[in-house]
Parts: structure tokens; C-alpha cells; sequence
């Protein structure tokens, strides 16, 4: 599983080795892609992905992810233009989920037609809700990414976290231990940490069921929540903070398997349409819908597709 980091940058530590993808700065137009921000990137990857079961310091959520760096800051801070083409690039990389533990007060219409470009091809994103106890910002405030707050150490709403209808789920953010530069660790505070934890989950549910798509996760992640505010979904919370647990085991519940082809947990018209445009030889053995691994689109694998069929 690949997940787009649109941040600070991330610097080497033994905790990501191995794992962090050849990226893209995008102020500078390079590929150096070294923490520029004091290691607000590294912290955030290492929610995301530190190694686990390794006798040192943390796991992150997602140890075997890898992590596509995508510079979008110069140093610390950056145009809404950057964070545009760098989402972009990620998806044009491959990225499976995109990480945006940033915030912004405008909203351009830049940034929103690349988040529109995402959407489109079916990668989630899950963008902070914003630090400065106010209006949600941008580009969470937009529907096609999942919104997160921030909770606190006792349980309860991060009194800074940004509020407001769009807040999707919370996550813990308040002195988070993670990855600092120099190959060590730190604390820090923010719905940037609560936004990595919800990729984090994500990136799991991802790794599980590859086709499930990005609505289903949200309300997956929803429908598993715990309420830590008003009963139900309100505003500060959201639908409560996630049950990574039961979010993933929800995700399994909820997978049609490979016939689903467009993640929606069911197999319908809309997948047998998909499958019947594969029919017949398969060029270069590459296609979705050769089951059985035959190279031909066929009779076994329409069997496939039949005994999973579940329409609404």
C-alpha cells in the first residue's frame, strides 16, 4: 500500500527504512524531499508507518506501508498551488491514500479541482480539520476528503480542533509520540497527528480490500466511530473517534470480494459491465477480471461474478 504524505517532507530514520518512496518537492521543483519543516512530515510518517515489532521505539498504524514524500512547503509554509499539483503528482504516482495534515483559509479553486482529480480516480484523502478552534478549513471543509478532529489525552475534543458540519471522525492528536529528525523521537500536537492516524486505518482497510472505495471507507469509519461528545454525530466530533479495530474488521464484513470492481460493497450491473468490457483474451495476462489466472476472460471467471452478484 502506497500512501502520498503532502507535507514537510520525511527524513531517513531507522523506524521508515526501506519503506520511504523516491518523491517530489514542489516549491523547488526537485526530488529532495528531506524534512523542511522540523520534522512535522517525519512525525506524521511515523503515525502512519514506523516499523513495528522492532524492539525500538513506536509503531505506526501501517508498518508496512510504504510512504510517497511530497513536498508542498517551503519551509513551513506554502501556497494553496503547491499542495494542488502535489496531490496530483501523487495520484499520477500511484498512490493509494493521500495524507494532508495541513490546513488552509481560502479554498481555492485550484486546489479543489485537484482534489476533484483524486476523487475521480478513486483515491481517499483524509485532510486535517485545522488547529485554531474555528470554521474547518480547507481542504477539509470539502466533501470529496474525510474530515478529522483532533481528541485530547483524557478522551475528550482537542480544544483547539476546528469545528463544523464537515468533520467526518476524530482521531487522537493532543502529545503524540512519534518520529523526530536525527533519527529520533518526539511529542507533538495537532489534527495533523489525528489526520495521520486516520490514514493510518485507512491504509489498512486499503491493504485488506484494494477496490474498496473512498465513501464506502467513510462511512465505514463513521459507522465504527465511538462517541466521546453528544450521542451521534455532532459537529465538534464528528461521528466520535475511531475503532481502527473495528473499522478494519467492518471492512471485511463489508467486501463483496474481487468481482466488486468499483469498491462499493456489492456486486451489481455497474461490476458486470466492467467485467463483460474484459471479455476474451487478455492481453499481457493483466486484467482485472481474469480470476482463475488463465489469461482469458471467461466462463470461470463470470461464475465469479454470478455467485457473488448482490444488488441492492
Amino acid at each position: 500500500i502506497v500512501i502520498g504524505v503532502l507535507d514537510s517532507g520525511i527524513s531517513p530514520h531507522s523506524e521508515l527504512a526501506g519503506r520511504i518512496l523516491p518523491g517530489r518537492n514542489i516549491p523547488l521543483g526537485t526530488t529532495d524531499t528531506t524534512d523542511v519543516c522540523g520534522g512535522h512530515g517525519t512525525h506524521v510518517a511515523g503515525i502512519l508507518a514506523a516499523k513495528g515489532n522492532n524492539a525500538s521505539g513506536i509503531a505506526g498504524l501501517c508498518w508496512d506501508a510504504q510512504l510517497l514524500p511530497v513536498v508542498v512547503v517551503n519551509p513551513c509554509s506554502g501556497l494553496e498551488s503547491f499542495v494542488a499539483d502535489g496531490l496530483v503528482w501523487a495520484v499520477d504516482q500511484g498512490a493509494d491514500i493521500i495524507n494532508m495534515s495541513l490546513q488552509y483559509s481560502v479554498g481555492s479553486a485550484y486546489l479543489y479541482s485537484a482534489v476533484q482529480y483524486a476523487a475521480a480516480h478513486g483515491v481517499p484523502m483524509v485532510a486535517a480539520a485545522g488547529n485554531s478552534n474555528a470554521a474547518v478549513a480547507w481542504p477539509a471543509r470539502w466533501s470529496e476528503t474525510i474530515a478529522v478532529a483532533a481528541s485530547n489525552r483524557f478522551d475528550t475534543r482537542w480544544t483547539s480542533s476546528n469545528f463544523g458540519p464537515e468533520i467526518d471522525v476524530t482521531a487522537p492528536g493532543e502529545s503524540i509520540y512519534s518520529l523526530a529528525l536525527s533519527g529520533g523521537y518526539g511529542t507533538r500536537t495537532g489534527t495533523s497527528m489525528g489526520t495521520a492516524h486516520v490514514t493510518g486505518t485507512v491504509a489498512l482497510m486499503r491493504a485488506m480490500f484494494p477496490n474498496m472505495n473512498a465513501e464506502v471507507i467513510r462511512t465505514t469509519l463513521m459507522s465504527t466511530a465511538r462517541d466521546i461528545n453528544a450521542a451521534g454525530f455532532d459537529v465538534y466530533t464528528g461521528a466520535g473517534v475511531i475503532n481502527a479495530t473495528a473499522a478494519v474488521a467492518a471492512a471485511a464484513s463489508a467486501n463483496a470480494g474481487p468481482a466488486d470492481f468499483n469498491g462499493d460493497g456489492r456486486v451489481d450491473g455497474l461490476d458486470l459491465t466492467t467485467f463483460l468490457t474484459q471479455w476474451g483474451v487478455c492481453a499481457g495476462c493483466d486484467c482485472t477480471a481474469d480470476f482463475d489466472g488463465d489469461c482469458v476472460v471467461g466462463g470461470p471467471d463470470l461464475a465469479v461474478v454470478l455467485s457473488s452478484w448482490s444488488p441492492v
